[in-house]
């Protein structure tokens, strides 16, 4: 019996490790053709926003984000800072991102305005 709690246990932790650094390589984050895109194995786009759509782009630490409606969260990470983008207009105006630089992140987008 303790065999299997100790395998169950062991099977959880991979599994959640996994999905919490596995998504990193699943999808990421870039900007280009004036807008922020989300890729999909660093290629495809499944998601953008254009970056005329932008009225606010900020870091915010993950902790500070309320749970709730109205957030469209798009993060490959759990913890740490990620990005808020005020949208102007659409279904979600507030999408939160994870990139691995939010700072160099933000700045690419104010220069491609």
């Amino acid at each position: 019996m303790n065999l299997n709690l100790l395998a169950v246990v062991l099977g959880v932790t991979v599994v959640l490790f996994v999905m919490i650094y596995g998504l990193r390589f699943l999808y990421g984050f870039r900007v280009c053709n004036h807008a922020i895109e989300v890729v999909l194995f660093g290629v495809f786009p499944v998601y953008q926003v254009r970056v005329e759509d932008v009225a606010e782009i900020k870091k915010v630490p993950w902790r500070d984000l309320r749970i709730g409606g109205g957030i469209l969260r798009l993060g490959n990470q759990f913890a740490g800072q990620c990005v808020l983008i005020q949208k102007r207009t659409g279904w979600f105006r507030r999408v939160v991102i994870t990139p691995k630089n939010p700072d160099a992140f933000i700045s690419q987008v104010i220069a491609s305005r």
